[in-house]
This record gives C-alpha cells, structure tokens and sequence, in this order.
C-alpha cells in the first residue's frame, strides 16, 4: 500500500513546527502535510475561520489517499474540517485520527479551556509562545461545536497519564460518526507524541499502514 498524505493539526500554542520530526519518524508511511493556521486582523479569529482557511489550503485533496491528524485543539479543527468538507461535497479524508482531545459537546469544555489558560498563564514560556497559547484556548472555549456526524473511521489517540483529556473521555470521539471507532491508550501526557514517540509512533505507523475498511482486531 502506498504511502497515505497525513494533514496534521497543531495543538493550541504550537505551530507546523510541532510536526517537525514526523516525516522521519514515520519511516515512509506518511507524507506529513502540517497545516498553518489562519490569524484574524489583530490576531483575532475564530476557530470556523481556521477551519474554512485550512480547507481552502487543502483545496480538493481527500480520498482514499488523505488521512487528517489533529492533536488537542487541533482534532476539533480536523473534525470541524471533516464536517464542513462532507457538508461542501468535498473529498472527505479516508479517517480522521486524533490525539489528547475532549469529543465535540463534552461536558466542562470551557472550563477546561480555563484551566489550560490558567496554567499556561503562570508558565515560564517565552511571552510569544504563552500569548499564542492563550489566543488559542479563547478561540477553542468560545467555539460552538458543530451538530453533525462524520461518515468515516475516527481513531484516537489517548495518553495514559493526561491530566487533561482522559482516555475514559476521548472514548466520547465514538459518537462523532456514523462509521467504526477505536482508541488506543500510549504513554504519555498530554503532548505524547513530542514526550514519548518511542510510545506513540510505532502505533500510530501501524495505524496508517491498515486498511481503514474496519475496525482493528482487538
């Protein structure tokens, strides 16, 4: 089987850097496709501009041969993605995978988006990094999750030791389509794949290399 085109979504604060390291480590299953991410006049957009940029970026690309990756705030955008491009008529990808990330319509969603910026606020990171951070999780607690379900596999990607995103509530990514989903618990908080790839790559490369037909034997 050919190599599939992974679109990847960058987790609140982060950039395409964040994918820096995934061509290699995916060892030719992939070809790694980071997509930027849309700023408003003044930094301010929200998280549906993001969307319709990362879509228009994307152009007609999907099929059999397209798999979208979104990592914390970056599943919700791949998943709004999914929605909006089904709704469009536009090639959908052939799965969606996301990693370390609360299900559309999860109760507490913008009470964790607090949490996060709390945390964040009281962090040494460099001012660029931490205001971008910040940015990012209003834009996320503001966002109104679309209704809807998708009508392709979604497979998750959890951390055994997240303190934010439990694998007990990205079980909740099940609801979000009509087609099979599966989980897979990795070691790691909640940036794993930069943490612990020796944990996350292997599993994710066994991912991309099945068929997507139905869901992994157990």
């Amino acid at each position: 089987m050919d190599a599939v085109t992974l679109f990847c979504f960058a987790p609140a604060g982060a950039t395409t850097f964040f994918f820096r390291t995934w061509q290699r480590e995916l060892r030719g299953s992939a070809v790694v496709v980071p997509v930027p991410y849309a700023r408003g006049a003044g930094g301010q957009s929200t998280l549906s501009d993001v969307v319709a940029h990362a879509s228009a970026l994307i152009g007609p690309a999907g099929g059999p041969d397209v798999v979208f990756y979104g990592h914390s705030m970056g599943a919700m955008i791949a998943f709004e993605l999914c929605l909006l491009r089904l709704r469009a008529g536009l090639p959908s990808p052939r799965a969606l995978i996301v990693g370390a990330a609360a299900p559309p319509g999860t109760v507490g969603h913008r009470e964790l988006c607090l949490r996060a910026a709390r945390s964040i606020s009281a962090s040494r990171l460099p001012d660029a990094v931490r205001d971008r951070t910040l940015e990012h999780l209003r834009m996320l607690g503001r966002h109104v999750p679309s209704s809807g379900s998708l009508d392709v596999p979604v497979v998750g990607f959890a951390g055994t030791s997240d303190p934010l995103v439990s694998p007990q509530t990205m079980r909740g990514w099940s609801r979000t389509t009509s087609s099979w989903s599966a989980q897979h618990r990795v070691p790691g908080s909640h940036l794993f794949p930069r943490d612990r790839p020796q944990g996350f790559f292997p599993a994710l490369i066994a991912v991309l290399s099945g068929s997507f037909a139905s869901p992994p034997a157990a």
